[in-house]
């Protein structure tokens, strides 16, 4: 890494470090030993929500994609206690957040009115599909579907996920008791975000080029560099061609 994106990555680090600790009851020595295995799946959250946040920020009707990084960050907390059927239920959610802001992005309807109407009950994790599949932007990053392919298996995965009851929860009797750090959990949050956000980062950076193209060195970094050699070669067949980014 270079030293801006380094000293990036470290200051919103310790910010993390620092609410985990005094907001979410995170033990300090426990979250400083288990650092190695964090650093990982938080550097995947900044990149996922640099994206998300450039692509937010310069685009109306962008709450879905503004909420993405409020669940991605709580799926850290969530993944941190052990509470790994919350977490995969956001991760699921977290999908069709994406999808949903793509959506509406090119549709002249606002997000208070249409989720009062009937026709909204209807928009399907399927429609949502169907609609990105045959955008432009989509046809051009994933012409072999294998974005689109994932995206959908990782969903009927997540889904398992509703409606379970699972004995590691944190009632509201025992909040105080639970600051140590479920390493089971923890690793578990590894093998989903590992799969799951780089595939959200890449689906924003490819529906939406421009918000790419447009930020700073250090911010096109930090979404980069922190995706899977496969899918870091994908964005560069995409946005680059055959020329070194």
């Amino acid at each position: 890494m270079s030293k801006p994106l380094d000293d990036f990555v470290k200051t919103r680090y310790s910010e993390f470090s620092q609410a985990a600790i005094n907001n979410w009851g995170i033990d300090s020595k426990e979250l400083l030993k288990v650092g190695g295995e964090f650093k990982p799946i938080f550097k995947r959250y900044l990149s996922l929500g640099c994206i998300a946040t450039l692509v937010g920020g310069r685009r109306a009707r962008s709450v879905y994609v503004q909420s993405l990084i409020e669940a991605s960050q709580l799926c850290l907390v969530l993944g941190l206690k052990g509470l790994e059927n919350a977490c995969c239920v956001i991760l699921r959610q977290s999908i069709e957040l994406v999808l949903k802001h793509i959506y509406f992005s090119t549709h002249p309807v606002e997000y208070e009115w249409v989720t009062f109407h009937e026709g909204y009950r209807d928009l399907t994790f399927q429609k949502l599909l169907d609609f990105w599949i045959i955008t432009p932007e989509y046809r051009a990053f994933d012409p072999d579907k294998s974005v689109y392919t994932l995206v959908n298996e990782w969903f009927g995965v997540l889904s398992r996920h509703v409606h379970v009851h699972s004995k590691k929860f944190i009632g509201y009797k025992q909040v105080n008791l639970a600051r140590r750090i479920d390493i089971t959990g923890l690793r578990k949050l590894n093998d989903r975000t590992k799969e799951i956000w780089p595939l959200l980062t890449i689906i924003l950076v490819g529906q939406f080029p421009k918000s790419f193209y447009n930020a700073s060195v250090v911010e096109r970094r930090l979404i980069r560099n922190f995706l899977p050699k496969k899918l870091r070669d994908k964005l560069d067949s995409c946005l680059y061609g055959s020329r070194t980014p």
